[in-house]
């Protein structure tokens, strides 16, 4: 019973620091291209068991191509047959016993050479393996050709614990606002985004009625309601300085400092698009610049380790190549992180982070494994994730013929945060808390009344679970602080223990079955304990279990990369 308890003891305490989309296989894809288009597929990646492999990072090692080339996940398109070199860093939990099929596709010009290598070890065993698909095949536009990467090749010195490097934030719900409304008898003093002939040009009708975004009241009753619901704070949706939305920011700013309620930017910009594509980094860098020289200080302004946080809408992204958006950074007068409205692995090198504004027509497997991909590949880059969740959408009020996603009863806004608070993001986003045009809204309706306001605090009552546990002082450890150093390690490892009070200790070793493999480890000194591995096992991961002199244990993994 004793075994059988110390087994299951060391099973849960792998599952809670493991999480399953952490261990598996790390490999490399090389894929170099002089046709002016070549992709790869994973024709098993249909399955379950065989999931597409997660990309994690791109790293494009050679663009000759005279204009830039076209590059994505696994794709490569451009104009001319010049050489391109992409690097694809590839995650898989499980790899088929057959093997890993992919086929390779590319025009008529050029070829494509491509290379698989093993990440599993620093030190890998095995050879990189190439494929070659050359010249054209006869009737076939897509010159496909099918090839396997054997089992024991990517498995060679697996499975392990992806190392990953996560950036720590407090988890927060934050919604996208939108402080362009005017009312004939608000402080605007006429219309504004509301159409009284066009019902309003609202999908549904406010509890406030139609209301004004500069009045002080409505905003707070907007933060109040907020705050009750569990949303930390607000992105504002901003369309440059001077513009109607820039006016409402200081009344928006004033309440949320009294309210202990976080504001930050949604940039969305209008009129650059109008300027030249020569003269769009140095708007961008004066719009930017705007923001953090009035608003960085402030105490309500979002900030992540105190550096202010914005967001950038796809829209304006978009008008500017990403070496342009990595000019700015380095052009801004003020430190800012900036988490970008596109999920992209290319967009993770410029940016400090990703997220999506509005995945309504995603279907719920679809976004669940997009979610999961690029919350891995945050982690694993060390950059921020946020995922996004929203009700419903209906916009054909203001579109012909527009497009509706049901609510469905609030079902459809539940699944989305199932899904989002599943991908273990940084943060969750709604869209949004009052963009009626699209339906889209949270804020209280006619129609919804506190539906969704009740939702969102249940959402966050079951995901703000603190990122660190108050510790109190007792007056004894539960357990011993141990100590792994270096870890991975190839040789040898020494573990010392933290607390006087615990030692002596003694150290025993398991593998991933809960195996025992090694116990009655040398001591250096009273304080460490030294494990050197049996030179017949494996690479892998194990798990030392530390038991001092009063009975009390620890287990913490390590990976051993023969």
């Amino acid at each position: 019973m004793k075994k059988i308890f110390i087994l299951l003891l060391i099973l849960l305490a792998f599952v809670s620091i493991c999480p399953a989309d952490t261990i598996g296989y790390l490999f490399r894809i090389r894929f170099e291209s002089t046709s002016d288009w070549a992709t790869l597929e994973f024709p098993d990646a249909t399955t379950p068991v065989v999931p597409d492999p997660v990309v994690l990072d791109i790293d494009v090692v050679a663009d000759s191509s005279e204009d830039g080339a076209n590059i994505g996940v696994f794709y490569i398109t451009r104009s001319d047959t010049a050489p391109v070199i992409v690097d694809y860093d590839c995650f898989l939990s499980a790899i088929p016993e057959t093997g890993l099929v992919f086929n390779s596709q590319k025009g008529d010009w050029g070829n494509v050479h491509i290379t698989f290598s093993n990440l599993n070890s620093e030190m890998p065993h095995c050879p990189n393996m190439e494929f070659e698909n050359n010249g054209s095949i006869p009737d076939d536009p897509t010159n496909q050709r099918t090839f396997v990467v054997p089992h024991d090749f990517l498995t060679e010195d697996g499975p392990i614990v992806l190392p990953t490097d996560p950036w720590t934030t407090d988890r927060l719900i934050l919604a996208f606002y939108y402080p362009w409304y005017g009312s004939p008898s608000g402080p605007t003093g006429y219309w504004r985004h509301w159409e009284p002939e066009n019902h309003y040009a609202s999908t549904h009708e406010p509890l406030l009625g139609y209301y004004d975004s500069y009045s002080p009241e409505v905003v707070s009753q907007h933060i109040s309601w907020a705050k009750e619901s569990g949303i930390d704070g607000f992105i504002c949706s901003w369309w440059g300085p001077g513009t109607f939305e820039d006016g409402a920011l200081d009344v928006i700013f004033s309440v949320a400092d009294t309210s202990d309620f976080l504001i930050s930017f949604y940039i969305e910009t209008c009129g650059i698009d109008a300027f030249p594509e020569s003269e769009r980094l140095h708007q961008f860098i004066h719009h930017f610049n705007y923001l953090l020289a009035n608003y960085r200080l402030h105490p309500a302004m979002f900030r992540i380790d105190g550096v202010p946080t914005l967001f950038l809408y796809n829209r304006p992204l978009s008008l500017m190549p990403l070496e342009s958006w990595a000019l700015l950074r380095d052009s801004l007068d003020y430190d800012a992180y900036i988490i970008a409205d596109l999920l992209s692995l290319l967009v993770l090198d410029v940016f400090d982070g990703y997220h999506t504004y509005n995945p309504c027509s995603t279907p719920a497997a679809e976004l669940a494994a997009k979610y999961n991909s690029a919350s891995l590949a945050a982690r694993y880059q060390h950059k921020l994730f946020a995922a996004t969740i929203l009700p419903g959408y209906c916009d054909t009020i203001i579109r012909d013929p527009g497009l509706t996603v049901d609510r469905e009863d609030g079902a459809f806004y539940s699944s989305r945060f199932e899904i989002a608070a599943a991908s273990e993001p940084n943060f969750i986003l709604i869209t949004s808390w009052n963009e009626w045009h699209e339906g889209t809204e949270i804020e209280p309706s006619v129609e919804y009344s506190y539906q969704y306001l009740d939702s969102t605090r249940s959402f966050h009552d079951r995901w703000d679970i603190p990122t660190s546990i108050e510790q109190k002082a007792p007056e004894m450890p539960t357990s011993p602080e141990i100590h792994i150093y270096p870890n991975p390690f190839n040789s040898s490892c020494i573990i010392t223990i933290g607390d006087r009070c615990m030692r002596p200790a003694t150290a025993e070793i398991y593998n991933l079955q809960g195996r025992l493999v090694a116990k009655g480890l040398p001591q250096t000194d009273p304080y460490k304990i030294v494990w050197i591995p049996d030179e017949k096992l494996c690479s892998g991961v194990y798990f030392i279990r530390v038991q001092t002199k009063n009975g009390r244990t620890t287990t913490k993994k390590v990976v051993y990369l023969k």
